[in-house]
């Protein structure tokens, strides 16, 4: 079985003390200079720091400088002065030797690395930094380098001359061919530059900058509409009485000073509207808050309407029937056709649950209604009122915040690094060693990644906690993990690159792999919006979706460090969007086993193991009307892939229209006239056609998990140690080491997984 006792033995590793104790990092400080974030000191190529320290602009712009550079080793220009984007010309390169393949491919690499590490950074730091004036920094810096980056995307001095280096390394020898991850890199670079139009005409170059620019505006206009109320307030009359079974404070706090008989329920981030839903008594009134919260702008609707018409028009440029097809075309799914089929089987496997926990709430609600007329519908305003009463059938469930207690932040982590070690002979210890400057915020810890082989692979910095009141400026509100720089290998860089290495540089993250070649490790941070310690009082504790979420984040950190590649082009997560999820949701998959639970579960205060029938109680809980939530979730994948179908070519198109549709063909709970709930998926700007990949990627790694632990399973729901060192070596050697320089489906099919096991 997995190692219970071992897990419950890193109760007193290092990670509890680090993260439990409120042991703070001793700072090493340096006699020569002052570290910048993540360790880094930079080397400069032409200008220097105006007031003696760098700041994020200053670096950006020399980045430029180096960057310039590069091209024109690559283009032919050694000036660079071939930079130029629209109205760049084929360049010097189309008269002379082509480069070998090996070095075009490492040259453009160090190109998008000395870029992409300084576009990285400055992206943390504008999500997590709490001082202002630094934000702003990191945001100048930013988008100088996007402006940047969006010219050598359509460069066609660096199309041309890697075409060119692709011809003829196709027509040599094969003994003499590049290694498969440079032929690979070569293929995606190809492919990058062409969905940014560079083979196209200069007019329709034109028009693509034109499109993708309207894009990004109608997008961004679209996500910030969707966040903001249509109405001022819901106004509700004889709030005393209609509003019977809300919490009273909550019924003095809408109602209306001026007149006692009048409520006015704002729909804003107070959560009164949604109280109201799940507890007000009168229909009708949840049905008005209902209608009030999903009515949606026009302005909405329009800035929708928009960016989806924009978006067909960009895949008719590139010569494709819609927008799924062009953005699917390289993901594993391969085509909107095989996403539906897929969602399609998912929703058929799924939607009887739903309706069968749908019937659990009529029943419910024909017992709370006096009239003489039975339910037969169950409508969207009735949902969260009724589920308040559905347990599992058992009168034992437990609330979700009385497993806090027994999840600390450091035990946790601590039953994650002893889960890692048996998965994947890698382990997490902290670094309590940090240079000044090195941090953004004092809550931030900092982890290595540690392989029982390699050594140290790679280094986390950890921005687990809710920023105090006091800071300035908050930081990203979800969970993610950022990737500060990727990994390439190193030892060949000046041979090919014929430069020194520069720019942004952190010999801690330099090092010798166990095959003789040196590389440049992953710097990854991992941000979430846990519950600040309790000073002297509580460490930081979790509730059951935040160690999942804990879980899956540090499968995505795994994913990022254990992908060592020769190209940071593919390192890591830098692989199909559709397969990204699949390695965190691998790990997530432990944190729903309740024998890993009831072995890092222990007491804060009392040392008490959390007891084993209270773990039990609070996963049924956790999953009430859970196939009626994923088929609401499958609602949306389905409405993501019709709005970016051919479906767009309908003059007569209706986002609303088709929202009736799509609801009433997939939910099990009915549309409701007068509402536009689409304006308020803003996932359609940043998952536009891959919003699928959620199902997909689970689906994906339950059955990877299926097959590789099939030997290691004893009983339903725990494993042997040695079964899963076997089946962590599988996912280790044929999925996570390759990053994204394999189709995934190669690695998938040694796993055992093909498209027609899902």
């Amino acid at each position: 079985m997995v190692n219970l006792k071992r897990l419950a033995q890193e109760a007193q590793s290092p990670l509890v003390a680090l993260f439990d104790s409120g042991l703070q990092h001793s700072v090493k400080a340096s006699s020569n200079s002052t570290s910048l974030l993540f360790g880094y000191h930079f080397e400069p190529f032409k200008l220097s720091a105006k007031s003696g320290r760098w700041t994020w602009t200053e670096i950006a712009s020399d980045t430029v400088e180096r960057a310039r550079a590069i091209v024109g080793s690559i283009d032919g220009c050694v000036d660079g002065s071939s930079m130029g984007g629209l109205n760049s010309s084929a360049s010097a390169s189309s008269s002379l030797p082509a480069l070998p393949l090996t070095t075009a491919v490492k040259r453009l690499d160090a190109l998008s690395d000395s870029l992409c590490s300084v576009l990285d950074a400055t992206e943390l730091v504008q999500n997590v930094h709490p001082d202002p004036e630094v934000v702003e920094d990191a945001k100048a810096g930013n988008a100088l380098l996007t402006s940047f980056m969006n010219q050598l995307n359509t460069h066609q001095g660096l199309y041309n001359s890697l075409n060119r280096s692709i011809l003829a390394h196709n027509a040599s020898p094969s003994h003499v061919h590049a290694s498969t991850q440079t032929r690979v890199v070569a293929d995606l670079l190809i492919k990058d530059f062409q969905k940014s139009g560079i083979h196209l005409g200069q007019k329709e170059r034109r028009q693509f900058v034109e499109i993708s620019d309207d894009i990004l505006n109608l997008g961004y206009r679209f996500v910030r509409a969707s966040s903001e109320s249509n109405c001022e307030g819901i106004e509700i009359e004889n709030p005393s009485q209609r509003l019977a079974g809300v919490y009273p404070q909550i019924v003095q706090a809408v109602t209306s000073k001026s007149d006692p008989n009048l409520a006015v329920i704002p729909i804003d981030g107070s959560g009164n509207a949604h109280h109201i839903l799940r507890s007000a008594r009168d229909e009708d009134v949840r049905r008005i808050v209902y209608m009030g919260m999903n009515e949606g702008s026009d302005e909405a609707v329009q800035f929708l309407e928009g960016l989806l018409l924009r978006r067909k028009d960009l895949a008719h440029l590139l010569g494709k029937r819609s927008y799924a097809d062009m953005w699917l075309g390289d993901k594993m799914a391969g085509s909107t056709e095989n996403v539906l089929k897929f969602l399609s089987q998912v929703s058929a496997q799924n939607k009887p649950m739903a309706e069968a926990e749908i019937a659990r709430l009529i029943s419910l609600k024909k017992s709370h209604q006096k009239s003489s007329t039975t339910p037969t519908i169950l409508h969207a305003w009735d949902k969260q009122f009724y589920s308040q009463f559905l347990g599992p059938h058992t009168r034992t469930t437990a609330h979700p915040e009385s497993l806090r207690p027994y999840f600390s932040v450091g035990r946790t982590l601590s039953g994650i690094s002893s889960l890692l070690q048996q998965l994947y002979g890698v382990r997490l210890e902290p670094c309590n060693e940090i240079k000044v400057g090195e941090v953004w915020h004092k809550d931030v810890r900092k982890l290595h990644v540690v392989d029982e082989d390699d050594g140290v692979i790679g280094v986390v910095y950890m921005d687990l906690f809710k920023r105090e009141e006091s800071v300035a400026v908050d930081k990203f509100e979800g969970a993610a993990q950022f990737t500060v720089r990727c990994s390439r290998r190193l030892d060949d860089y000046e041979a090919e690159c014929l430069s020194p290495l520069g720019g942004l540089r952190c010999p801690e993250t330099e090092r010798k792999g166990s095959d003789g070649k040196v590389y440049q490790i992953p710097i990854v941070t991992l941000v979430t919006q846990f519950e600040r310690p309790t000073n002297g009082i509580a460490p930081g504790l979790l509730g059951l979706g935040e160690v999942e979420t804990l879980f899956h984040e540090m499968g995505h950190v795994m994913h990022s460090v254990i992908a060592r590649t020769d190209y940071q082009h593919i390192s890591g997560t830098r692989c199909a969007l559709d397969f990204v999820e699949v390695p965190s949701n691998i790990l997530e998959s432990f944190a729903r086993d309740n024998d890993v639970l009831k072995a890092i579960g222990v007491h804060y205060a009392t040392g008490e193991t959390v007891p084993g029938d209270l773990v039990d109680s609070v996963r049924m809980r956790s999953v009430i009307l859970e196939a009626v939530e994923k088929q609401a979730q499958l609602k949306m994948a389905m409405l993501d892939q019709v709005y970016h179908s051919e479906r767009m070519e309908d003059v007569s198109f209706d986002t609303t229209a088709m929202l009736r549709q799509v609801q009433n063909q997939t939910d099990v709970i009915p549309y409701v006239e007068g509402t536009r709930w689409q304006t308020q998926f803003s996932h359609l700007f940043s998952y536009g056609a891959s919003y699928y990949s959620y199902f997909w990627a689970r689906r994906v790694s339950d059955a990877v998990c299926a097959r590789a632990f099939q030997n290691a399973r004893v009983g339903s729901k725990t494993y042997r140690v040695d079964g899963l060192r076997e089946g962590g070596e599988v996912l280790k050697k044929e999925l996570l080491q390759w990053g994204g320089g394999r189709d995934p489906w190669v690695g998938l099919g040694k796993a055992g997984v093909d498209i027609e096991s899902l």
